[in-house]
């Protein structure tokens, strides 16, 4: 399944909406996958620490917070 997907690439055309480039990559090391694993977790933790910044600012959640 994995090889038949990167066979069935089109690199002409490799997105769905028009790009001005061509072309695609696949790199098979481990360290190509734990870069992209650790970029992705730290992605992940800055917009939940985003998101829960923005819940603390919401007035809503203030006035239906306990009093500490």
């Amino acid at each position: 399944m994995t090889l038949d997907s990167i066979n069935a690439v089109d690199t002409e055309k490799p997105s769905v909406q028009e790009i001005p480039y061509t072309g695609a990559q696949f790199v098979s090391i481990p360290e190509f996958q734990g870069i992209g694993t650790a970029v992705g977790q730290l992605f992940s933790a800055a917009l939940l620490q985003a998101t829960c910044s923005r819940i603390r600012r919401c007035r809503w959640h203030r006035a239906s917070s306990p009093a500490k």
